[in-house]
């Protein structure tokens, strides 16, 4: 396997990731309720996903608007990602509410 690259994070696989995390670091960081996440998680995903790209595209002298319409997409994977594992979770727990233990 090779090493990964700075132009490794110019993907949208490689950006989501990322995104996704810095996302989550901020939601936890400033506490947001979740009609706040609801609100302006779109928001910062995509915001957060352009200034990744973007600044990438500049350093390896990529095309400007292509890395801003990855970013984007990246921002918007991020949160649909979220909004998936989420709703994952939650039904899991749901599901294992009240649940008799096990032995």
């Amino acid at each position: 396997m090779s090493p990964l690259s700075v132009s490794d994070l110019q993907t949208l696989g490689g950006a989501t990731i990322v995104v996704a995390l810095i996302v989550e670091i901020v939601k936890r960081a400033v506490a947001w309720t979740p009609a706040t996440v609801d609100r302006f998680g779109p928001l910062v995903a995509a915001f957060l996903g352009i200034a990744l790209v973007v600044s990438v595209g500049a350093y390896e002298h990529a095309d400007l608007a292509q890395s801003a319409l990855t970013g984007l997409l990246a921002g918007a994977s991020a949160m649909g990602l979220s909004d998936a594992a989420g709703t994952v979770a939650g039904s899991a727990a749901k599901a294992s509410n009240g649940a008799p233990p096990i032995g």
